[in-house]
């Protein structure tokens, strides 16, 4: 490696290439280490550095989930839950390019990244102990996302850029930060979507250890989103919290530590969040202007052909002749929207029919889960996290983002795993 270094100008590539063939031994041997890290890379957004990492990691699990299984002699896969409706949806959203007036847009993201990503997580999620690692995973992950959007607006004030451009700027707490995401809403709505799960795991009567990460997790994540000045992430991330104290025991006394809080950080961090919603009332934000346009000639398009849609791309070869100011392939904003415009009432039933086991594999009624079962727990972090996630998709296009499909076969095979006596009643249909 020394030699390699000095002399071969791809040694970084080498030297990824030798700790991914040795995390694969580990994978093969201990498949908790494979949860851990898809955890991890849900919320870490690690393309930012690596393009296609997250992809890779997938499709390299199923190898290695393939590989246990011949050894095993066992080439059972679990069929049930969300995978069948998964796949439904997307052969019929992919085919539906056929008849589509135009293939710029024509995206193949939903058959080779997602479908293969509720493959494997139907196998990842077949234990207790994989759910938690997994989220365990998602606490680590978030800490590293958080800390780079802290990072970035800390190097922005202690730069010097702030003082220098504070003068041609009306309102310099109207930055937003987001580290090394693309953008501060899918950072602020990835993060809690996730949220739940991390928050259940403090809460739980679970190691030290995995509790103090965990904390940790939940300030940063809360501080992030806040950064971002995402006002449907902070609104997300509010529902989460409020579904978390609700099952709380000592709601009154957590409810006021959690506002302590966000009191500190609202009177520490460099943001003005409350400007940024009164924007809103004010009458002068473009963004919710512009997305309001949008969903309205988005459900315009619907018409255009209800039962089957116009095909994969629709809305957005359709916007453009609407909206010519708008760049090229620019997106609803709006899941519905996505799936109504461009697969009719047939994609939007089988979206539905994904939706099912979904809900069904989280019970409703426990309102009073028991701290020390981690199960009880586990079952209302998604079960707030899954609420915020449905809020998340109608302010975001996402029919192919793949954090939210790892979520969702979370939830689908929560059940057929962790199902236990009162704790979780619904099973999802196989």
């Amino acid at each position: 490696m020394i030699v390699a270094w000095l002399y071969w100008g791809r040694t970084a590539q080498l030297a990824i290439a030798l700790a991914a063939a040795g995390g694969a031994v580990a994978m093969l041997r201990y498949l908790e280490i494979a949860a851990f890290v898809a955890g991890f890379f849900c919320v870490a957004n690690l393309g930012a550095f690596l393009p296609g990492s997250t992809s890779a990691f997938f499709a390299g699990v199923f190898l290695i989930i393939t590989i246990r299984k011949l050894i095993k002699g066992d080439m059972g896969w679990r069929y049930g839950a969300i995978l069948l409706p998964a796949s439904l949806f997307v052969a019929y959203f992919q085919i539906s390019g056929l008849w589509a007036d135009q293939d710029y847009f024509y995206d193949w993201d939903l058959l080779i990244r997602v479908l293969p990503v509720v493959f494997v997580m139907v196998e990842l999620a077949n234990s207790r102990r994989q759910f938690l690692v997994f989220f365990v995973g998602c606490a680590v992950g978030m800490t590293f996302s958080s800390v780079s959007a802290i990072r970035t607006a800390t190097d922005f004030y202690a730069s010097g850029v702030a003082d220098q451009i504070a003068g041609t700027v009306t309102n310099i707490e109207s930055s937003r930060f987001f580290g090394h995401w693309p953008d501060p809403n899918i950072m602020s709505m990835t993060l809690t979507t996730y949220l739940g799960g991390v928050i259940a795991l403090w809460r739980s009567r679970l190691g030290i250890v995995v509790r103090a990460i965990s904390l940790v997790a939940v300030v940063t994540t809360i501080a992030a989103v806040l950064m971002s000045l995402s006002r449907s992430g902070v609104l997300t991330c509010g529902i989460v919290i409020l579904m978390m104290l609700a099952v709380e025991r000592r709601r009154l006394v957590l409810f006021a530590i959690v506002s302590m809080v966000l009191i500190v950080l609202m009177a520490t961090l460099p943001v003005d969040l409350f400007g940024r919603f009164a924007k809103i009332a004010s009458g002068m934000d473009n963004s919710s202007s512009e997305r309001f346009s949008l969903l309205i000639h988005g459900w315009s398009f619907f018409w255009n052909n209800p039962i089957f849609g116009s095909g994969i791309g629709g809305f957005e070869n359709g916007i453009l002749y609407k909206l010519s100011y708008l760049p090229h392939g620019f997106f609803s904003h709006n899941t519905l929207v996505d799936i109504a415009v461009d697969g009719g009432l047939v994609a939007v039933t089988l979206f539905v029919f994904c939706l099912i086991p979904v809900f069904n594999g989280l019970s409703w009624s426990n309102w009073r889960p028991d701290p020390n079962d981690s199960t009880d727990m586990l079952n209302a972090g998604l079960r707030s996290g899954l609420v915020a996630t449905i809020f998340s998709m109608l302010t975001m296009s996402s029919v192919a983002y793949v954090p939210f499909w790892v979520y969702f076969t979370l939830c689908a095979m929560f059940a057929v795993t962790c199902r236990r006596s009162g704790v979780v009643t619904a099973v999802a249909a196989a």
